[in-house]
């Protein structure tokens, strides 16, 4: 029996384990895959492969690396057969592929490239995205960060059929999941990972046996998640503590919040909101209170009425040096009460 053929087309890490799930079920054929192209990184700008491409390198397929794949279209030849063509020509290989292979649906995870309408209109069950939010919430690029930020109680995974819109096509199924006080990026991230692997391997089969329907999205409810940028780093201590807090996770662990003190760029990669036990609130951004464990700032409100509250960072990192928690950076730096983050 042969194996539904099936192009696979992401870049990061959510994506590479989605995809060697599905390699690891032995029951489709993985005919093409499409990725970010290799990248410069680091002082010697040694190109770093993107961890679907190292995915798909280890499994021996045929993979893809185009700047752009707009300029493909879609035409019919002699017996009424839909093909692909391109006048580019790094697109070439791709395309003859293409329509070699004849694969019967794409799955597309975070591959952060546009997908030409004809490219969607070609396979028989079309293009299928593995969205992370529970849409119509946080359509766009940056879902999870967004959710996190907004203090969102709850998000989740959508399994739904791409058109040309933003996120806009008919939803096959979706999956909850809660976002807790202590999450941060990275283990929310983990969290839908898991239930997006369960939902795509439960999904992905029924689509193909045409036992699933997807259904329009609601109208009500729509929200954007743009770009996380790096402007959104950067922490601004006039905001209240609860806006603080949800920056600082959400970006960590990897990134961290930005701050300057005393012109040195700081990152701060956890903290805790801290009850007033008698502070001296003084203004946002100030060091209210340091001893040999912590060190407690003042925090904006949510308005001019509402109690001062305070912050107490956990975990930080001065440049060129490691992230330590606080116990640690208080062991060899004086902060000094006063003193102000920027």
């Amino acid at each position: 029996m042969m194996k539904p053929k099936i192009v696979f087309m992401g870049t990061p890490e959510f994506a590479a384990s989605i995809l060697e799930s599905l390699i690891k079920t032995e029951v489709y054929e993985i005919c093409a895959v499409l990725t970010q192209a290799d990248k410069p990184v680091g002082r010697g700008l040694k190109l770093s492969l993107s961890p679907v491409k190292v995915v798909a390198q280890k499994y021996g397929l045929a993979v893809w690396t185009p700047k752009s794949i707009k300029n493909i279209s879609l035409d019919e030849n002699s017996n009424g057969t839909k093909i692909l063509k391109t006048t580019d020509t790094e697109l070439n290989s791709l395309v003859n592929h293409l329509n070699t292979t004849q694969p019967v649906i794409s799955i597309v995870v975070a591959y952060s490239k546009i997908i030409p309408e004809s490219l969607l209109q070609w396979s028989p069950l079309g293009f299928v995205n593995v969205h992370t939010s529970l849409l119509p919430r946080w359509r766009g690029a940056a879902p999870i960060q967004h959710a996190l930020f907004a203090g969102d109680k709850k998000t989740g995974v959508s399994i739904m059929q791409m058109d040309k819109g933003l996120d806009t096509g008919a939803v096959y199924q979706t999956a909850e999941v809660e976002i807790t006080a202590e999450d941060d990026l990275g283990s929310l991230t983990d969290k839908l990972l898991r239930v997006a692997t369960s939902v795509v391997l439960e999904t992905v089969p029924l689509i193909l046996e045409k036992k699933i329907i997807a259904l329009p999205q609601l109208t009500e409810g729509i929200t954007y998640a743009n770009k996380w940028e790096k402007a959104d780093l950067n922490i601004n201590w006039t905001e209240s503590a609860a806006v603080t807090l949800r920056r600082i996770r959400t970006c960590a662990p990897d990134l961290g919040a930005k701050t300057v003190f005393k012109g040195r760029n700081i990152k701060v990669y956890a903290a805790h909101l801290v009850q007033d036990s008698g502070f001296q609130w003084q203004a946002a951004g100030v060091i209210t209170e340091v001893n040999k464990s912590e060190l407690i700032i003042c925090a904006g409100s949510d308005s001019v009425d509402s109690a001062k509250q305070f912050i107490a960072i956990d975990k930080l990192q001065f440049p060129g040096k490691a992230v330590r928690t606080i116990k640690e950076v208080l062991n060899g730096y004086k902060f000094q009460r006063g003193e102000k983050f920027n």
